[in-house]
Order: C-alpha cells, then structure tokens, then sequence
C-alpha cells in the first residue's frame, strides 16, 4: 500500500509539473494558472517526502543496495584470525639521523 501511494503521488508530480510547463507554453499571461499548479507539484513533493521519511523510520521501506547491507563483508570473516597477533616490529635496519 504504501509502495503504491509512493508511485501514484511520483505520478502526480510528474502530472502536476508537466501542466504546468503546458500552461506556460500555451498562455503565458500573469492570470496565475502556471503559478496554481507548481504549488500543486510542491505539494506533492512535500508529501513525497514526508511518505519516504514515515516509511523508512517505520521500518516499511528499506534500502536494497548492495553498499548498504555488510552481509559482503562478514562472509570472508574468519571466526579466530590467526594473523592479528603477528605485528611487524622495525628492528635495528633503520638508522636514526639526527639534523644539526
């Protein structure tokens, strides 16, 4: 259902927008016809918005790219790494040069 709202409003903006330009196009006069209905398309824009905002803090609506998910990245997890123990230590190949 609320995929559906999601899609009828996105259709009313584009409906709403493009009138609009129509209106400017067909009589461009300050009778403010082309000005009613871009407040329409901000209208619906504004409840765009506000259905995207209630269903993702709801939990409704979820995102499905794979960069937001980190189930990628926990399969190559090994349950007891045996490499974070060994650290390289510099040991005396290095010479210390002091500027004077």
């Amino acid at each position: 259902m609320l995929h559906l709202l999601i899609v009828l409003l996105f259709i009313a903006i584009l409906i709403a927008l493009f009138s609009s330009l129509w209106s400017l196009l067909r009589r461009p006069s300050a009778d403010g016809t082309t000005a009613n209905r871009l407040l329409w398309r901000v209208i619906f824009s504004v409840l765009l918005i506000l259905l995207l905002v209630y269903g993702f803090s709801s939990g409704r609506l979820r995102s499905h790219a794979p960069w937001q998910s980190s189930e990628h990245i926990h399969k190559q997890e090994q349950p007891n790494p045996d490499h974070i123990h060994k650290m390289p230590i510099p040991g005396h190949r290095f010479k210390t040069e002091v500027l004077a």
